[in-house]
């Protein structure tokens, strides 16, 4: 059973990988120290792989996802309260161009140490929603 490791980190096992990174199964979660929106997952396997993920809802707070029993029962949930829900972020030189994939979410059962990352269909996000969104935008692509 996975469990907090040393200096906050929780190993993370993705028994698909992620999306483009089949051969990538186990990832280290870290927290980003003073700030609880965001954390870095990042590969064991290969140390330059990493990523910005930000919990989604303080920052869109009309965001939901539809998860079906199956998936719950693979990361070996009871329920969807079980799993904790991620995004991709991509980072930007202005701090106003970061943007998150909300289309693919990470979803992670910290208790058992598992993760997946799926991909919504019939949904009207998109790979970019602005974190911070300049003049009012929400999404850019």
């Amino acid at each position: 059973m996975a469990g907090l490791q040393n200096n906050n980190q929780l190993k993370i096992k993705f028994t698909e990988g992620l999306l483009g990174l089949d051969n990538f199964k186990n990832y280290v979660l870290k927290e980003v120290p003073d700030n609880s929106f965001f954390k870095i997952l990042q590969s064991e396997e290969e140390e330059e792989i990493s990523f910005l993920l930000l919990s989604p809802q303080g920052v869109f707070p009309q965001y939901r996802v539809e998860v079906s029993p199956e998936i719950v029962k693979e990361l070996e949930g009871d329920s969807i309260e079980d799993l904790s829900l991620y995004c991709v972020v991509t980072l930007a030189d202005k701090w106003e161009d970061i943007t998150a994939n909300l289309i693919g979410p990470v979803l992670i059962n910290e208790k058992k140490g598992l993760g997946k990352q799926v991909v919504l269909e019939n949904t009207e996000y998109k790979t970019k929603h602005y974190v911070f969104p300049p003049q009012g935008k929400v999404e850019c692509g």
